[in-house]
């Protein structure tokens, strides 16, 4: 028997297949395009954070009088202690990309050992 093209059977295991392996990679896939804003956010806050315990420590005569003061983002990005977005020196909130951050306001408190605690202001 001369035999030409595939059967049906075949031809539905090769679509099958096909469909299987588009799956996987259509899932797999869409996790680059996965929104990680807030992550991001995550992550500004905690350099926010690191960068006004060292403004702190450099600047310890802020303290004698009170032993938590407030600092925005904007005073950190002028004393050089956080690198600003663009060129008017606004820090750039990732979950808005049109919102700044620079009003943000930072506590820091200075505790009995004289060392910080940092939190954002709420």
């Amino acid at each position: 028997m001369n035999k030409k093209g595939y059967s049906i059977i075949e031809l539905l295991i090769l679509i099958i297949v096909t469909g299987i392996i588009a799956s996987v990679l259509i899932i797999k896939s869409s996790y680059a395009f996965k929104d990680n804003s807030e992550e991001l956010y995550k992550q500004t806050e905690n350099l926010l954070l690191k960068a006004a315990n060292n403004y702190a420590i450099k600047n310890p005569d802020l303290f004698k009088d009170n032993k938590v003061i407030n600092v925005k983002v904007e005073e950190l990005v002028k004393a050089n202690f956080y690198p600003a977005d663009d060129k008017e020196g606004n820090v750039v909130d990732p979950r808005n990309k049109k919102a700044t951050l620079n009003n943000t306001e930072i506590r820091i408190k200075q505790t009995a050992d004289s060392k910080f605690d940092v939190e954002i202001a709420k």
